[in-house]
């Protein structure tokens, strides 16, 4: 319980940041946006007590999510990050919700409660390298915790293709996930269930997508990325990088 107390009052003093370290109009409309997406009343009390571990409120301001935009989530799973991406695009915009066959078995349950509980997000269940969907109809396409397993579970180089044909021009690729060592590349995708992000890059470039950024507000020094990515230990902590590309305007 008192762990549980401890990561409330976090995530409440990281909202108190947001709302009071505002720069420009711009910035502090987006800070408010994120602070009421992530008080949202209807998410699930398991969601909230993650917030503080997953870095929620940063990683929206880094993926420069906006209002009335269109978001693609590839392999959502529960949906955590949908739901935060709903409430930013708010009710002009919408969040389709992508699991893969080969996944969805292990998050039916959570899947059915995420599409039937906002009007803004809808389904899309298909290959990761069978993302459907006009050219040109995203702003933003989010990966959070799964190109790992994409490894294992569909084609990344056509898939990352098909990304690239689903963005808008200027269009951003928001990835986040448990790292492995620079120059391992997928030596630890299937065991550690992490993966080299020097490689995650190059795959995306190679794709057509340009490097805007990178974060490290999810690095963890502690974590020496030789344990599962799912070692209690590091459970939500573990060393992850965030990546963000961006479609080039021609």
């Amino acid at each position: 319980m008192h762990v549980r107390q401890t990561r409330i009052a976090m995530a409440c003093a990281s909202l108190c940041w947001l709302l009071s370290a505002c720069a420009t109009r711009v910035h502090c409309d987006r800070q408010a946006a994120i602070a009421a997406a992530l008080a949202a009343p209807d998410r699930p009390a398991a969601d909230r007590e993650r917030d503080t571990d997953r870095h929620a409120a940063d990683l929206l301001l880094f993926s420069r999510v906006a209002p009335a935009e269109r978001a693609l989530d590839v392999g959502s799973g529960g949906g955590y990050f949908t739901r935060l991406l709903s409430s930013m695009v708010g009710p002009k915009g919408q969040v389709a919700a992508h699991d893969a066959p080969s996944y969805v078995k292990n998050v039916t349950a959570q899947r059915e409660a995420l599409l039937a509980s906002r009007s803004n997000i809808i389904g899309m269940l298909t290959p990761f390298e069978g993302l459907e969907g006009q050219p040109g109809s995203y702003d933003l396409v989010t990966i959070m915790l799964m190109y790992h397993d994409i490894v294992r579970l569909g084609d990344r180089a056509r898939m990352n293709q098909q990304i690239l044909r689903l963005l808008k021009p200027g269009g951003r690729v928001l990835v986040v996930d448990h790292a492995a060592p620079v120059g391992s590349g997928l030596r630890d995708a299937g065991t550690l269930h992490r993966i080299d992000p020097q490689l995650v890059r190059s795959e995306f470039e190679a794709a057509g997508l340009r490097f805007s950024a990178s974060s490290s507000v999810l690095a963890n020094p502690q974590d020496d990325m030789t344990r599962a990515s799912f070692d209690p230990r590091f459970r939500w902590r573990t060393n992850q990088f965030a990546l963000l590309f961006t479609k080039p305007v021609k």
